[in-house]
């Protein structure tokens, strides 16, 4: 059944059954309900609020499995609408720097600069000041089975010098 039925449904059943490895069951519990009333809510109009005179915005972002590459149009209005200083992205797998850097030359334009030192690791950070440091691309975990994915920048802003950091 779609969503949209059950939208459109008054009532609605549910069943759990218990069955063992061989599928007999060994009990089994039935209920029955009315739906209420299905009012979605309005379009959310809210703007963006207004980035701090004083301020620095940061966004961090799971791309799912380097997504932008193949939708980048949903990526590109997000980050503008956002208008971060700088993102910490997560799962920008199998990516060299390169691919992603011109991608942000593509979609956002120049002057970011990206940092993903390793494309198997999936993370990446991406800023449009200045970069004074970079920090190692694998922590160290101790007691860990294996060191932990991670990128750094030291970054220069208008609020002071800005650790930026995924994991």
């Amino acid at each position: 059944a779609s969503l949209n039925a059950l939208i459109d449904s008054e009532r609605i059943a549910a069943r759990v059954d218990q069955v063992d490895a061989d599928g007999n069951v060994l009990w089994s519990s039935e209920t029955r309900s009315a739906m209420p009333a299905f009012n979605p809510p309005p379009a959310n109009t809210t703007a963006m609020p207004a980035k701090p005179k004083n301020g620095l915005r940061v966004l961090s972002q799971n791309v799912l499995f380097s997504a932008p590459l193949q939708n980048p149009g949903a990526f590109d209005r997000m980050i503008t609408a956002i208008d971060p200083d700088v993102i910490l992205f997560q799962e920008w797998f199998n990516t060299p720097q390169v691919v992603i850097q011109n991608w942000f030359n593509t979609n956002l334009g120049a002057g970011w600069t990206v940092i993903a030192p390793d494309p198997g690791e999936g993370v990446a950070v991406a800023t449009r000041l200045p970069i004074l440091d970079t920090a190692p691309d694998l922590l160290d975990v101790p007691g860990g089975r294996r060191n932990a994915r991670f990128v750094g920048a030291l970054i220069d802003t208008p609020i002071g010098p800005f650790f930026g950091a995924s994991i």
